[in-house]
This record gives C-alpha cells, structure tokens and sequence, in this order.
C-alpha cells in the first residue's frame, strides 16, 4: 500500500511539474484546456491543478476523456439529484478523479461506464458548504 502511494505521489510531482512546463499544449482550437491529449501521469496532475485552484479555469473551455459515472443524491429514499462526471484515471489507475459536467440542454447520456469525451465550460460552485466544480453546456465529441 505504501509503495503505491509512493508511486501515486511521485506522478503527482513530476505531472505538476510538466504542467507547469507547459506539457498540456497542443489543445484542438477554441480549447482552452485539453485533458483528452495528455497522458495517465500529466493528465492527473493537470485534473489535481484544476480541482484545486478552479479560479484559475473559470469560464474557459474544456475537453476531456474518461467514463461517464453517476452518483444520486437520494433524501427518504427519494431522488433529489443526480450527478454526471467523467472519471479520468491515471497512468497506475491508482488516482482516478471525476469532473462533473452537465449537458446542454437536450443532450442525453449515455450509458452508465461508456468512454465519453466531453467539452464544457469551467465553473466553480458551492454545493451544501462544499466548492466543487463541473463543465457547463457540455458537449459529447
């Protein structure tokens, strides 16, 4: 367990590292962010970089690959939300992150766990106390 999180750590640094190199060019035009075109260990420490200065995404665009997951919010038994993300995994599938995204209107999901490349717009959000964030008028690709 030790060892993997030792490895975990490791891919962090050095992605945090290439990120901050510029690593995540090459993004397709009117894309400002292009999570599909990097690799397991740039494109972890790019998402960690994204969930935790969100600021600094705010309203630009971005794409992304991954398997559509859902998570319902049930209060009594009863369905008061339901939460679509794309799961990216990293390079040792030890660090997997999901990144909210809700569809344009009139879009429809796919099934639950299929590949899915989505671009949105960035937003933070405060969901009962908690900043999260999500992609805004997405699209599937």
């Amino acid at each position: 367990m030790f060892l993997k999180k030792a490895i975990c750590f490791m891919m962090i640094l050095s992605a945090l590292l290439l990120a901050a190199c510029g690593a995540g060019g090459g993004a397709a035009e009117g894309v400002d962010v292009d999570l599909s075109r990097l690799g397991g260990a740039v494109v972890y420490g790019k998402v960690y970089d994204m969930l935790t200065n969100g600021e600094k995404y705010e309203g630009q665009t971005v794409r992304m690959s991954g398997y559509l997951n859902q998570i319902v919010e049930k209060q009594k038994g009863v369905v008061v939300n339901e939460f679509y993300s794309c799961f990216i995994s990293d390079a040792e599938g030890c660090c997997s992150q999901g990144i909210e995204f809700l569809l344009e209107e009139g879009g429809e999901y796919p099934p639950l766990g299929s590949p899915v490349t989505v671009e949105g717009v960035w937003n933070n959000y405060t969901f009962y106390g908690i900043r999260r964030c999500r992609l805004l008028n997405a699209k599937l690709k």
